[in-house]
């Protein structure tokens, strides 16, 4: 009964649908609205994102840039950052999710200039992501640090 009410309502009663992205896609993308947050992305931008993606999930160079592709895709084409963060709090600890703030806010450094709208994407996809906002400053204050 409870199958067939759900299936009725439109609702799957499986743990994933086929539209739903990989967590290194729901990261890259995320990474990806940070570069496009000041409407101005450069090669140092995406040269981070490739870096971070390499580290993070340990992809082939190759593997990282076919990522970022398809990242960039779903960012054109996507209505809203929910589909990501929904994958990535069902997915990673607490400590993940601050890992992946402190990556967000090294692509923001990577042009050597924080924009006012990357910090603005930053703190919204923390609060998506529900990470608390001592973590929030934690990470951004780490990833000031390291060097680019």
């Amino acid at each position: 009964m409870k199958t067939h009410l759900m299936s009725w309502l439109g609702l799957a009663d499986t743990p994933t649908s086929p539209n739903t992205p990989s967590i290194e896609h729901a990261a890259a993308v995320l990474m990806v609205e940070i570069m496009h947050a000041d409407q101005h992305w450069d090669d140092m931008e995406s040269a981070k994102i490739i870096q971070l993606l390499i580290d993070t999930f340990s992809f082939s160079s190759q593997e990282a840039q076919t990522l970022l592709a398809e990242a960039q895709a779903s960012v054109e084409n996507a209505n809203d950052l929910y589909t990501f963060t929904r994958v990535v709090n069902e997915h990673f600890t607490l400590s993940q999710k601050e890992s992946l703030i402190k990556s967000l806010w090294r692509v923001a450094y990577a042009d050597q200039n924080l924009d006012r709208y990357e910090e603005h994407m930053i703190r919204k996809i923390a609060e998506l992501l529900y990470v608390p906002h001592s973590r929030f400053i934690k990470a951004k204050l780490e990833a000031a640090e390291q060097p680019q």
